[in-house]
């Protein structure tokens, strides 16, 4: 029998991180998501992540990620925004990218009057020409519509209104971004 040595180099192949974790988040303005990545290295080595490409709202320390979209983050009339995050996943010699899909879904915030005129209980003399007029904002910038007793919604903040009958007398506005309401009623004597 012979005997031959033979030598056989191996290299030692790094293999690169794998990313075990969600591909895809789904949440709403205003509400927070916080989740603990998860990846691998089929050497054994540690992974170590970083954001590769974010979002103003997307931020990770460690291993955390912690998704905080505002009340802004969808612009009117959109009602969702899709965006993707990629994560950069690195076990000391490979990096690998990971996309992530974010959905966020658009929260409306309620239309508020801030302020009034003239006060809710007041005194006028008939025939006197009376000015009504509410301040109102709507958070997410969209369109108001006002409601004056009841008649057909415009955009005028003000209502003139002649004071003919006397008695007692109630007057109100509604205001609306088309999702959200909110009120001012007057109750006035004239005389």
């Amino acid at each position: 029998s012979v005997n031959k040595e033979i030598k056989v180099g191996v290299n030692n192949v790094n293999r690169p991180p794998k990313y075990k974790g969600v591909n895809s988040f789904s949440t709403k303005e205003g509400k927070n998501i916080t989740y603990s990545l998860r990846g691998y290295d089929p050497d054994g080595d540690n992974v170590i992540f970083s954001l590769v490409e974010g979002l103003g709202y997307a931020k990770l320390v460690n291993e955390t990620l912690t998704i905080s979209p505002d009340f802004d983050t969808v612009k009117s009339p959109e009602r969702e925004v899709d965006n993707v995050i990629t994560l950069g996943l690195w076990d000391g010699k490979d990096n690998v990218e990971q996309n992530i899909s974010l959905s966020v879904t658009n929260v409306n915030r309620n239309v508020k009057i801030s302020s009034f005129e003239p006060e809710p209980k007041f005194i006028v003399n008939r025939g006197e020409v009376v000015k009504f007029k509410v301040n109102a904002f709507d958070p997410d910038g969209g369109n108001i519509t006002y409601y004056w007793n009841g008649g057909d919604g415009n955009d005028k903040d003000d209502h003139y209104r002649n004071m003919v009958k006397p008695g007692v007398r109630k007057f109100k506005v509604l205001v609306s971004d088309g999702e959200s309401w909110d009120s001012v009623e007057w109750s006035f004597l004239v005389r």
